[in-house]
């Protein structure tokens, strides 16, 4: 009951309609719904890394991540990304190149933010430490 609560706060609040279910995330849930006529996402935060994830996202201001359209106590709405043609299905066309570029142009643009973190955020090297599993050398 209180997720709902929480939920028809920021539909009525930022005006949104909703367009699916909830999708459970780790952290919240996630809600794809139309903000001003065009696809957004709603991500409703159930524990509390809620401020990294908006902080970060007004950092990068569209260089390389998702636009943050509103913040709020308990919520982002972020625009919404349309899929395209996923990096793996690139390389098992053998278009590994092309993945490769589209990465290292994403991965330039997230780096070439000059302005530094005004908290601490944890770095690749941190999410790598915490994960229960390892790629193998020389592939993902």
């Amino acid at each position: 009951m209180i997720h709902q609560n929480l939920i028809q706060k920021y539909l009525k609040k930022w005006y949104l309609t909703l367009t699916t279910d909830a999708i459970n995330s780790t952290s919240g849930l996630i809600f794809f719904v139309q903000f001003q006529d065009k696809p957004a996402v709603l991500k409703i935060f159930l524990k509390e890394d809620k401020k990294q994830q908006a902080m970060a996202l007004q950092h990068y201001k569209k260089q390389g991540a998702i636009q943050l359209l509103r913040q709020g106590q308990s919520a982002i709405l972020m625009k919404r990304a349309i899929p395209g043609t996923c990096l793996k299905t690139l390389t098992m066309r053998e278009e590994d190149q092309k993945a490769t570029d589209i990465f290292c142009n994403i991965l330039q643009k997230l780096s070439f933010k000059k302005q530094k973190f005004t908290e601490n955020f944890p770095s690749i090297i941190d999410w790598g430490a915490g994960s229960k599993t390892s790629a193998p050398v020389g592939g993902f």
